[in-house]
């Protein structure tokens, strides 16, 4: 009876837990653009502390910084390589992606991806189709 009680309760932490990780992913996502979108603005938002997050996302691949920061970068490649915005600029796309310097994005960019943004729109006008 006592195993049964100890699995039900780990089974409702477990739940808890992935529903508030869940909970925090989507906040991000809704919220990616926004350059005031930090760790600790997350958690005050979601009415948690920071390091009880922080404990959430320790058995998880990234921190939230990390997956806020991968998620907008991912969004700007999106946008640097559509064939569809044919003129965007680089500074443009880096704010709108919640980037509050050119520069520190280039360098993200760059890190992340292996090239930087102007390798990325040099190779959509060469192959517009892709």
């Amino acid at each position: 009876m006592a195993a049964s009680l100890l699995r039900r309760r780990c089974k409702t932490l477990v739940d808890k837990n992935v529903y508030q990780i869940d909970r925090i992913r989507l906040y991000i996502l809704e919220n990616i653009r926004d350059p005031e979108l930090t760790p600790s603005a997350v958690a005050a938002a979601l009415g948690i502390s920071s390091r009880h997050m922080n404990k959430l996302f320790e058995s998880e691949e990234l921190t939230v910084g990390q997956l806020i920061r991968n998620r907008r970068l991912e969004g700007a490649m999106t946008d640097l390589s559509n064939p569809l915005k044919p003129n965007v600029r680089i500074t443009e796309v880096a704010y709108d992606w919640g980037f509050s310097s050119a520069s520190h994005f280039c360098r993200l960019f760059k890190k992340h991806f292996g090239k930087t943004p102007k390798d990325v729109q040099k190779q959509r006008m060469l192959n517009p189709n892709r």
